[in-house]
C-alpha cells in the first residue's frame, strides 16, 4: 500500500561506477533510479540506498532488475516499504553476533580473535570505531619446596634435586638431615651420605617477594640392615650357616695369583612366611672393628665377584633339606671375616656363624 520502497545494499568495486534499480511489472519498466559509486570509495565497502517510487504499478506484484558492472561485490540486499523500519543481524553459531543493522539501515560489524573475544567494533564502512586489546592478569607466584631424591642406599652418596620454580631467580635453599641444617647446603640441589636407615630430609625455599615454602620426606633402603641393639620378635625361627669350599687359607703370589674360593649359606625355618633374603657381611680385622654390608662404597668392590641377595618364596625348609645360596669372590689384599645374615618374618634376623680367610704372601709362586 505503500508509493515508495527503500532499496539499501553495500557493495564494494575496485573502480567508480553506477549502480541502476529498475522497477519492472513483467517486462515492462514502470521506474527507474541510479545511485553513484564514486571513485572516492573504491576499494571500500559503501551502504547505498536509493528511494523506489511503485505507483506506476497496477498489478499486485513487481520485480527489481538491479545493473552494475562487472567485478561488483554485494554484501547484502533489502527491500521495504519507505515507512517501515528493518533491522537485522547476522549471527555466528560459535563466537556470536557478526554484523547488526538499524533501523535507518546503518551497519555495525564485530570481529572476533582467535580465542573468541572481540577484538574490533568496526562502522558501515567498516572503518574501526573500537579496537580491544586484551592482558592476562599475573597470576600470583607461589614458592614450592618439593623435590626428588635418586636411589637410596646407606653408605653411598645420595643425590636430591629441588622442581623449578615461576620465579627463576631471588630464591634461596636450606637443606635439613634429621633437622639439623646442613653447612654450605644451599643450591637447588644436594647430596649426602647416610649412615642410619629412616633419615628425615627437608628442604626450605624462600623468595624475598612471593614468600616460602618446606617439604620434608623420610627415606628408607630397600635392603634393610638394622642396628645391633634390634631385637626382632620371636613369631618364627629359623637358623643360617655358612661354610667355604676349599682351603680356608689363600696363598697370594706376587704376579696376582689367588685361587677362587666360594662361601656357601645353609638356611633352614619352621612357621615363617613369605621370603627370605641372605645378605653378605665382611670384616678385615687389621683396618676395621665392625662388620659392613656388601656392596660398600669404601672401594672394596674388589672383594665378591658378584653380590645379590638370594630370595626363597615360600621358606618351609627343615635342616634336613636346607636352602642355599652362594657368593664367590677373587683376590683380597688381607685377612677377612665373612659372615651371612638371613631376613623373613616381620623383619627377623638370623646371624650366621664366622669364617676367616687367611691370606698368606708367599712371594713368587712356580
Amino acid at each position: 500500500n505503500s508509493r515508495y520502497y527503500r532499496f539499501t545494499t553495500r557493495l564494494r568495486r575496485n573502480a567508480a561506477g553506477n549502480l541502476t534499480v529498475n522497477v519492472m511489472e513483467s517486462s515492462t519498466l514502470r521506474s527507474s533510479t541510479i545511485a553513484n559509486y564514486s571513485s572516492a570509495s573504491v576499494g571500500q565497502w559503501k551502504y547505498m540506498e536509493v528511494l523506489l517510487d511503485v505507483g506506476a504499478v497496477t498489478g499486485p506484484s513487481f520485480t527489481l532488475d538491479v545493473q552494475v558492472p562487472e567485478s561488483t561485490d554485494f554484501d547484502y540486499f533489502a527491500l521495504y516499504p519507505q515507512r517501515a523500519e528493518l533491522s537485522s543481524q547476522v549471527v555466528h553459531p560459535l563466537f556470536g553476533k557478526l554484523s547488526e543493522t538499524n533501523a535507518r539501515g546503518l551497519t555495525a560489524f564485530t570481529e572476533y580473535d582467535r580465542a573468541g573475544r572481540v577484538k574490533y567494533l568496526k562502522d558501515q564502512d567498516k572503518n574501526i570505531v573500537q579496537l580491544n586489546e586484551y592482558q592476562y592478569k599475573v597470576q600470583p607466584v607461589s614458592v614450592s619446596a618439593a623435590f626428588y631424591v635418586s636411589a637410596f642406599s646407606l653408605g653411598r652418596q645420595v643425590d636430591f634435586t629441588a622442581f623449578g620454580n615461576c620465579a627463576t631467580s631471588g630464591l634461596s635453599y636450606q637443606w635439613y638431615v634429621n633437622d639439623v641444617a646442613i653447612a654450605g647446603a644451599t643450591l637447588s640441589v644436594f647430596s649426602y651420605v647416610f649412615t642410619a636407615d629412616f633419615p628425615r630430609v627437608k628442604l626450605e625455599v624462600s623468595h624475598a617477594v612471593f614468600g616460602s615454602a618446606s617439604s620434608e620426606i623420610t627415606l628408607k633402603q630397600s635392603i634393610y640392615y638394622p642396628p645391633s641393639s634390634y631385637i626382632p620378635p620371636p613369631t618364627c625361627t629359623k637358623t643360617i650357616s655358612i661354610s667355604v669350599q676349599g682351603d680356608s687359607v689363600m696363598r697370594s703370589c706376587e704376579d696376582g695369583g689367588n685361587p677362587s674360593r666360594a662361601l656357601r649359606a645353609f638356611v633352614s625355618a619352621t612357621d615363617c612366611s613369605g621370603p627370605a633374603e641372605v645378605f653378605w657381611e665382611y670384616l678385615f680385622p687389621a683396618s676395621m672393628n665392625s662388620f659392613v654390608p656388601y656392596p660398600s662404597s669404601g672401594g672394596l668392590d674388589f672383594l665378591f665377584q658378584f653380590y645379590r641377595p638370594a630370595l626363597f618364596d615360600p621358606i618351609r625348609s627343615t635342616p634336613d633339606s636346607p636352602v642355599q645360596t652362594q657368593v664367590g669372590f677373587g683376590a683380597i689384599p688381607q685377612n677377612v671375616y665373612i659372615r651371612a645374615r638371613v631376613l623373613m618374618g616381620n623383619l627377623q634376623w638370623a646371624e650366621s656363624n664366622v669364617i676367616s680367610l687367611q691370606v698368606i704372601n708367599e712371594g713368587f709362586c712356580d
